[in-house]
């Protein structure tokens, strides 16, 4: 959905919300730990992949906000 965007600036903006989504399904993982919602190891491997998933986003965020090469 993104990529078909148009525009660098419009992809990144797309990326942008991406991204704010995981940080909110971040704290949604940390709130149905503490309130122990399902087996811990199941909170650990999600977090892991959350984490893996938001760095991709970030390294991608950058990559467009930086000048296109000539």
């Amino acid at each position: 959905e993104g990529r078909c965007r148009g525009t660098r600036k419009d992809f990144s903006q797309f990326l942008r919300i991406a991204f704010g989504s995981g940080a909110e399904l971040e704290t949604q993982l940390l709130i149905a730990k503490k309130l122990s919602f399902g087996p811990e190891i199941g909170y650990n491997k999600v977090n892991d992949q959350l984490g893996e998933v938001m760095r991709i986003l970030n390294a991608m965020i950058h990559k467009l906000n930086q000048p296109p090469k000539s």
